[in-house]
């Protein structure tokens, strides 16, 4: 019967059999058919194998379909309907709890070998988020088990946390308690910070209470969004860097001891920064920005030399930064060196000045150039 049917047009006598047989048996059938199924070389499982793994898998059955899927190659995504794969380990039900295959898909869009097997994991991932009412960061908030051992978990919630501080994300109150502060895995990581309510800054102490710099205790409003500052929106941050330091409490990553660097009043009202103009890079150095998110764009018709790379800022401005003489397409290695031209932003609908962009986002492409060129970003 399963072997005639399909996820749109199952057997109509499956169900009545399937009420009478034990649902850990069907799962282990189910993976049976997976295990040993024969399909064309373009498709991952066919359509029997897959009515059967979303009507009788359960979570063993998911964690082992999901182990194989963190495996596959680009290619073998690319040409075997991937996709499919995913909806089928979203849609499993057998005694799997509401979470159980999002945090699958979770895991896999974070550690999936292929990329276009991570976009099928978020992208789903953001189709739950939306019928529960969520975003997707609040999902992921949400996903996080209380009793997690892989140490990649932990690694990757610090990660998201710096993105969130960079990013300017916020939570409510209820939801900092429940996925932050209160969180068995995440609450020794939230006590080395320093969050912020408005203009008011506060860290969470050892009992789970809150206090100011002064170690006063400080009184979350139910009403308040509560926000991981980056050390630039704290006008308090070398106090809270001496109370941490007294108490030697090491910070999950760079916050209060991360350099912070601001515009000129000059450049405040420019398109373009030229305090770099004329520094020296190895080539191999700029090559090795693509690993941080920056690209080196295609040369123009004819040339053979890419003089530009560029950056998406957190807050959404597109930046090039010219270089000279550039890398030549086919000998990357012919210059050893690069000398750096003008930091400029590039204009969409109308032309952004570098005071459209905001303070977060310049101090840490600042701090990235400066990390680049070797120097300290003075004007």
């Amino acid at each position: 019967m399963l072997r005639i049917s399909t996820i749109d047009d199952p057997y109509g006598g499956c169900e009545p059999v399937f009420e009478h047989l034990d649902p850990g048996s069907l799962a282990e059938l189910a993976w049976a058919l997976y295990v040993n199924r024969d399909v064309p070389d373009d498709r991952w499982a066919g359509p029997d194998v897959q009515y059967a793994l979303r009507r009788l898998g359960d979570a063993g059955t998911a964690a082992r379909l999901a182990r194989e899927m963190e495996r596959w190659e680009s290619s073998f995504v690319r040409s075997h309907e991937g996709h499919e794969a995913v909806a089928v380990l979203a849609d499993m039900r057998a005694g799997m709890g509401p979470d159980d295959a999002p945090r699958l898909l979770d895991r896999l869009a974070r550690t999936a070998a292929s990329d276009e097997m991570r976009d099928y994991a978020q992208a789903r991932l953001h189709l739950v988020a939306i019928m529960r009412g969520l975003t997707s960061e609040q999902l992921s908030d949400r996903l996080v088990p209380a009793d997690a051992t892989d140490p990649r978990v932990l690694a990757d919630r610090i990660e998201r946390l710096e993105q969130a501080m960079l990013a300017g994300r916020t939570w409510t109150a209820a939801e900092f308690r429940a996925v932050l502060a209160e969180h068995p895995l995440l609450r020794p990581v939230v006590r080395r910070l320093v969050w912020s309510a408005g203009p008011a800054s506060f860290r969470v102490a050892e009992d789970g209470t809150f206090a100011d710099v002064r170690g006063v205790p400080f009184v979350l409003p139910d009403d308040a969004r509560v926000a991981l500052p980056h050390p630039i929106r704290l006008d308090d941050a070398e106090a809270w860097a001496e109370v941490f330091a007294d108490d030697a409490v090491p910070q999950p990553f760079e916050q209060l001891a991360r350099p912070v660097h601001v515009l000129t009043d000059a450049e405040f009202d420019s398109t373009s920064l030229h305090r770099f103009l004329g520094v020296r890079v190895p080539t191999s150095r700029i090559v090795d920005m693509t690993a941080r998110g920056w690209s080196l764009p295609e040369p123009p018709h004819r040339m053979v030399h890419r003089r530009r790379m560029q950056f998406t800022t957190s807050d959404g401005h597109d930046v090039w930064v010219t270089f000279m003489p550039g890398i030549h397409i086919r000998e990357p290695d012919r210059y050893a060196d690069q000398e750096i031209g003008a930091v400029r932003l590039l204009p969409r609908l109308q032309q952004a000045h570098w005071s459209d962009v905001d303070p977060v986002a310049v101090s840490e492409l600042l701090a990235e150039l400066a990390e680049l060129t070797g120097s300290p970003p003075q004007p």
